[in-house]
């Protein structure tokens, strides 16, 4: 910082206002990120749900209707798609937090190709 003070008098102070601007507008966006995350994480599940939903009491209007081989295969479909939906997302969060987990601990290594089918 003394050989920038040298060059430019006020450089060491331009540089460091310049460091925590970046630093400011970093968390900015992460604080961004992550209400968003949430909001996206609310809604895909409040979709989820009325849809969930509708299908299953279409499924009972198709059984009430007499339909009662293609209403059971609608409940069916539409319960095993909703189980499907919550199994990969728990997975998928699991993994994340995994990931982040070792970057923090810096290990930010992946692990081999091998592992991972083990794990499975």
């Amino acid at each position: 910082m003394a050989e920038w003070a040298r060059l430019i008098p006020d450089a060491p102070e331009r540089i460091l206002k310049m460091a925590e601007q970046q630093e400011a507008h970093r968390i900015d966006i992460e604080q961004k990120a992550v209400r968003a995350e949430i909001v996206g994480g609310y809604l895909g599940a409040a979709s989820a749900f009325i849809l969930g939903l509708a299908a299953l009491v279409l499924a009972g209007f198709m059984v009430w209707q007499g339909q009662g081989l293609v209403g059971l295969a609608a409940f069916i479909t539409a319960l095993a798609s909703l189980v499907g939906a919550f199994v990969y997302g728990s997975r998928s969060r699991k993994d994340e937090r995994l990931r982040k987990a070792r970057i923090m601990a810096g290990r930010s290594e992946l692990p081999s190709a091998g592992a991972q089918a083990s794990r499975r």
